[in-house]
């Protein structure tokens, strides 16, 4: 995996603690670099809502440069904290805000730029939990650190994040549609979509910019919202996406940027590195999820000729066992 092709690193998963960026904060390292204008590659930089705050623009200017081969020697680096409000439980060690980003703050001088939450993938969470949880985000970004998050929502048929046998597949195309009246499950989505939308507005209100990965690993064989097979269309996941872009869109955050999260690595694991994806104007950053023990993209080139700023979502071990040696992941993008 080259630093020339790709990269600002978005989100690093929880056992990637060791990545935690550079010894005086992000933003020195940005700001002392040096453009290699020489050899810029031309990104795509149309962004997704023309209404926008100046720190949103900003982010997605950062995000831009360090993987459009602009800035030189510099790495984004990020913390998975969990989901729903998993960030704040001090019981939940693994997990929370506390362990993963503010002990090494405390032991070291380096920092961890991104803090990254999931606002659904084990429950539901009610908007009270969500908007605990976005009470230490604005904390993290009023210390110029970047917000991250990623929704998986629970299938709106059954409450579980995974397929199940084929012959009990619901319908996703009725969840984007506008017409008659809703079905069950797609008052159950819509109910959903609500919560997240007013938790991205609560940080709005604090003028936080999110980079807000819906649907990820939307190409994975097994989530009820990705491909079941490697021969089903995208047209519905396709829709689906547009369907929550336009909601985001009717609520005017100026907030959100729209971050587009395939799954990498096996084949067995996925289908096409691109399925689903719904368009370079309805997304602003590409931005994989590897889980291996190897360090490369092997899509990295499939991504590429998306032609939009890039990163990672999620970069971590396929096991996460403990064995897995993080220093590699440092070795590699140092290298």
């Amino acid at each position: 995996m080259q630093l020339k092709h790709a990269l600002a690193v978005i989100t690093l998963t929880a056992y990637a603690a060791t990545l935690a960026g550079c010894k005086t904060g992000y933003n020195r390292i940005y700001e002392e670099s040096e453009e290699d204008v020489e050899n810029a590659i031309d990104c795509n930089r149309q962004m997704v809502f023309s209404e926008r705050s100046s720190k949103t623009t900003a982010v997605f200017d950062l995000v831009s440069d360090l993987s459009c081969e602009r800035i030189k020697d510099a790495v984004l680096s990020g913390q998975s904290l969990g989901n729903g409000d998993q960030i704040v439980d001090p019981d939940n060690t693994q997990r929370n805000y506390a362990t993963l980003i503010n002990t090494l703050a405390a032991n070291s001088s380096r920092r961890i730029a991104i803090a990254s939450i999931d606002y659904a993938k084990d429950a539901n969470y009610a908007l009270d939990r969500l908007e605990r949880a976005n009470t230490q985000l604005k904390t993290h970004a009023s210390n110029n650190g970047i917000i991250s998050i990623t929704w998986s929502p629970l299938n709106p048929w059954n409450s579980s994040l995974i397929l199940g046998p084929a012959t009990t597949r619901n319908d996703i195309a009725e969840l984007s549609s506008t017409e008659g009246e809703p079905t069950n499950g797609k008052k159950a989505f819509d109910a959903q979509l609500d919560i997240v939308l007013s938790a991205l507005e609560d940080l709005e209100a604090d003028n936080v910019p999110v980079l807000f990965a819906p649907f990820p690993e939307m190409n994975r064989i097994g989530f009820w919202y990705s491909a079941a097979n490697a021969t089903e269309s995208d047209d519905k996941f396709e829709n689906l996406w547009r369907y929550v872009v336009g909601k985001v869109r009717e609520k005017k955050l100026d907030n959100v940027l729209m971050v587009y999260a395939p799954r990498s690595g096996r084949a067995s694991d996925r289908v096409s590195a691109t399925w689903g994806y719904p368009g370079a104007n309805e997304v602003d950053i590409v931005a994989a999820t590897n889980y291996s023990d190897e360090i490369f993209i092997v899509d990295d080139d499939a991504l590429q000729a998306l032609n939009k700023p890039m990163g990672m979502t999620r970069l971590a071990p396929r096991n996460g066992d403990g064995e897995f040696d993080n220093l590699l992941y440092q070795t590699e993008l140092s290298s």
